[in-house]
């Protein structure tokens, strides 16, 4: 149908002409389709009609089908009272129809016998196929000479030759031996068989297969054994383990129980199972009950009569008498059988035990086999007798079979499992700290998570708002690892996140072995059946376990060591072949494998867990206790992190041997920076005439200014790093190495002077090295060791070497003030230079009425808190511009000679 153009359109583009042909054309397709129409409506109406028709025809010839069925069903049953009248009456029958009539019946049942023998084995009813294929061939070899009372008896190919279909159906008949005696022996691998039904597949096999007991009984282990082998030969990915190692140990089980109730006799008085059912099936009856129970209603009154005494009284046979099984056998073959089983399935489970991951699996497995023993799951119904006595009968001992097979593979392989986890674990670990040392290259970016230990200082004085709201927290938690005590240990986020993750894993290997522990949360939660009877003890390897876990832990911190000790190593040797400018991130990552070493015991509270963890007393000891081991372990996480701190140390030595070398070298430096603001003193003596005369001295009241600026970076660089971390041994190797740095560079600078010296600079320096031994050297009064003594030595030697530059009159004058003041500095800088140097031992305070307390104004814009107030106040932008300057040259130490200068 064409398409209808636009109104408007048609009539811009065509004249009346073209547009009546358009209406023509239109008009004629409209009549066309209407035409259309009513020939498909009256088509369907007419199929329509005709399938009415057909319905009504179908159910009038239904209703006559049904009819004539009734008729029919009328008719048999006439027929069959009519039939039942007149063979009411034997007296008529002669002896010929009589045979005929026996013979037919047998032939009858042989017909029928293969649908019964099928049912028979649809339905795993072994015995019932076994009893209905000897009963053929009873009748077939033993009945065929039916004509007893023929004057003239046939003979059995006599009987053939009349009745082919005979030989037939024997034929049909005899290939089902066969079947039933392979779906015997395949029942007998069949777990959920009942033990009757099991037992009389045996009965089967020893009638149609003639076998003894002894025989049978191989039979079956032969096919337990054979169970246990498919088992194997599953999918483990469509069958879990777990339900793989119940099975093996539910037919190892339901052999053991089935071969006390199919053989034993000494449980009861009465036979056994098997003896029973095979004396019930082959005594000799007086009736037709064999008959009956196998066709049932198909031996009617109007069948039995016909049926010779020698088929109605048919009873199956044996060959060879049912000998009971002796005890001594019975143990001897069973131990056999269980010894090839263990070593099969010890086999077998090495490849299965790999599959399990985690120690909850490998406890639910044996929780699974343990339930499995309780006496509530046992196969038979009776189970009064508790399974030791079952063993007791079957082997002449207990047996446990979780102990005996499985329980090697479950150690092994949680041994594995630990293994693996703690590999894994400490894995991660050192992959999350090699990530960090790479992420500290970049120490300008502000979004790392190791930008704060760049620089220790501005990570304490950072306000972050889980400073106080973790506080609050941690206390209503119990916790003492708030972030507040994070900053005071100088544990950065970044070490604080690696050591969690780090615990974290150690804390899902914690819960995971604790299924195995007597006593957990994990085994408290599990109801378990309460009985006097415990099949084995879950238990056992407990303590054995918790000590592979600890060993396993201790030799992977060895191997955590010795990976930190490895990069201390490479670390090491590029800080001697770098400039001095570019080793800043060296020691940085020195460092924070120092603050590493220390957080992760300290962190890692599951660590201790671990390492403490006691099976029996269950980590009931205190937090304040530690074990011998735990000790171990934290020390050699300290010595390591002392290792690395004393890296750091004799970088400072270095440095300052080099930057003092370099001060002292240059003359014009060295005069310049040595001035400092000497104190004017009034001398009063007694002249010749007796009067006093007043002189004004002046003397060295103040340290020179590149020593006081090389000790306040050297003392920027100690809180840069987190000096508080470092123990009173290294504390005292980095003390006493400036000092030794100081005092040998000195003595060198002394060695070449050629010139007379001014004495105003020989009484700087000699105040300089006096105050630097009281600082660092002196204090040291009760341990004493060769390092020391000899560094004492070097300094009083240097000490006399520069007063022989001084004039022994002056000296005499200058002395007693310079140590005074020398006291008096050490006092005004014990905020300045403390934390490099302890003033416990120092001697009192000395002060006079002039001293101003309030003045520690030593360096410009010193970037620390102060605990007394600042004489000048000082604008936050200069210390801002400070701190960027130290952060763009690395270390502070490095921005000394920069800093003394401007």
């Amino acid at each position: 149908m064409v398409s209808l153009p636009d109104v408007r359109l048609l009539f811009q583009t065509h004249s009346i002409e073209e547009i009546n042909v358009i209406e023509k054309k239109i008009r004629g397709e409209i009549e066309k389709k209407k035409d259309d129409l009513r020939i498909m409506v009256g088509e369907r109406y007419r199929d329509l009609i005709n399938a009415a028709d057909t319905i009504k025809d179908m159910e009038s010839e239904s209703s006559q089908v049904f009819g004539g069925i009734k008729n029919i069903q009328n008719l048999c049953l006439s027929f069959h009272t009519s039939l039942m009248s007149s063979c009411s009456s034997k007296i008529t029958q002669s002896p010929r129809d009589v045979a005929f009539y026996s013979l037919a019946t047998q032939m009858d049942l042989l017909v029928n016998t293969p649908e019964k023998i099928w049912n028979a084995l649809d339905n795993h009813e072994y015995l019932n196929a076994t009893q209905l294929y000897m009963f053929s061939h009873h009748i077939v070899n033993k009945s065929l000479n039916i004509l007893v009372n023929d004057p003239k008896p046939s003979n059995s190919q006599d009987v053939y030759a009349s009745f082919p279909v005979l030989h037939h159906q024997w034929a049909a008949i005899s290939h089902f031996k066969t079947s039933i005696l392979k779906g015997a022996e395949y029942s007998l691998k069949d777990k959920t068989l009942p033990d009757k039904k099991l037992c009389e597949s045996l009965c089967s096999l020893a009638l149609l297969d003639n076998c003894s007991p002894r025989q049978v009984f191989a039979t079956l282990l032969l096919a337990r054994k054979a169970a246990i082998q498919d088992v194997f030969r599953s999918n483990i990915y469509a069958t879990s383990v777990k339900k793989q190692i119940v099975e093996i140990a539910y037919i190892l089980k339901l052999t053991i129980e089935q071969m006390t109730l199919f053989y034993s006799e000494e449980e009861v008085n009465e036979k056994s199972l098997f003896y029973a059912i095979l004396s019930q099936i082959t005594e000799e009856r007086s009736d037709n009950k064999t008959v009956l129970k196998l066709f049932g209603d198909e031996i009617t009154s109007t069948v039995a009569p016909y049926l010779p005494e020698s088929v109605s009284g048919f009873v199956p046979k044996l060959r060879t008498a049912p000998l009971p099984i002796s005890k001594q056998y019975i143990q001897q073959h069973l131990t056999e059988w269980f010894q090839n089983c263990l070593e099969e399935i010890q086999n077998g489970i090495k490849i299965l035990f790999p599959y399990v991951n985690n120690i909850k699996g490998l406890s639910a497995i044996q929780d699974s086999v343990f339930n499995l023993f309780l006496p509530g799951n046992s196969v038979s119904e009776d189970f009064e007798n508790p399974w030791l006595k079952k063993c007791d009968l079957c082997f002449g001992k207990p047996i446990s079979i979780w102990d005996e097979i499985f329980r090697p593979g479950f150690v092994s392989q949680a041994e594995i499992i630990i293994s693996k986890h703690l590999e894994i674990s400490f894995y991660s670990l050192e992959k999350q700290l090699e990530s960090s040392l790479k992420a500290m290259e970049d120490s300008l970016n502000e979004t790392s998570e190791v930008f704060w230990d760049h620089d220790l200082v501005s990570f304490l004085w950072h306000d972050f708002p889980q400073d106080f709201s973790n506080l609050i927290d941690d206390k209503l938690k119990g916790l003492d690892k708030n972030f507040l005590s994070m900053k005071i240990k100088s544990y950065t986020p970044s070490l604080k996140n690696i050591c969690s993750n780090f615990d974290d894993s150690l804390l899902n290997i914690l819960q995971d072995i604790c299924f195995l522990i007597e006593g957990s949360s994990q085994n408290t939660a599990k109801q378990e059946v309460v009985c006097s009877f415990s099949p084995f003890d879950k238990y056992a390897n407990s303590k054995h376990l918790l000590k592979v876990m600890q060993e396993r832990l201790l030799n992977h911190v060895e191997c955590l060591c010795t990976y930190v000790k490895n990069e201390l190593n490479v670390f090491a040797n590029k800080l001697v072949d770098e400039s001095l400018k570019s080793t800043t991130l060296i020691i940085d990552k020195i460092v924070y494998l120092g603050r590493f070493c220390l957080a992760l015991p300290d962190l890692c509270q599951n660590l201790e867990n671990i390492v403490e963890f006691d099976a029996e007393r269950k980590k009931s000891k205190t937090a304040s206790s530690h074990s011998a081991a735990f000790k171990l372990v934290e020390t050699k996480f300290k010595d390591q992190a002392m290792i690395c701190f004393e890296i750091w140390i004799k970088w400072i030595h270095r440095l300052c041997s080099i930057l003092i070398k370099e001060t002292l070298d240059s003359e014009e430096n060295h005069s310049l920076l040595s001035t400092t603001n000497w104190e004017e003193i009034v001398i009063e003596e007694e002249g010749e005439s007796g009067a006093i005369l007043k002189s004004n001295v002046k003397v060295p009241a103040q340290l020179s200014f590149y020593l006081s600026s090389l000790l306040f970076r050297i003392a920027e660089e100690f809180h840069r790093i987190g000096g508080n971390l470092l123990d009173s041994v290294s504390l005292q190797k980095l003390r006493l190495g400036i000092a030794a740095s100081i005092i040998s560079s000195h003595e060198l600078f002394l060695s070449r002077l050629t010139d007379s010296v001014f004495q105003y600079r020989m009484l700087q320096i000699l105040f300089d090295i006096k105050f630097i031994n009281k600082l660092f050297i002196n204090e040291y009064k009760i341990q004493e060791n060769p390092e020391l003594t000899q560094l004492r030595t070097s300094a009083n030697k240097l000490v006399k070497s520069l007063e022989q530059h001084v004039d022994p009159f002056d000296l005499d004058v200058f002395t007693p003030h310079i140590e005074l003041n020398i006291q008096k500095y050490l006092q005004k800088s014990m905020l300045v230079y403390g934390s490099i140097s302890s003033f416990e031992k120092h001697i009192s305070q000395v002060s006079t009425s002039q001293e101003q307390h309030n003045v520690v104004k030593m360096v410009e814009n010193p970037p620390r808190f102060m605990l007394l107030p600042m004489s000048a106040r000082i604008k936050e932008e200069d210390i801002d511009s400070n701190l960027g300057s130290f952060e763009a040259l690395g270390s502070p130490i490095l921005s000394h000679q920069t800093s003394v200068i401007n």
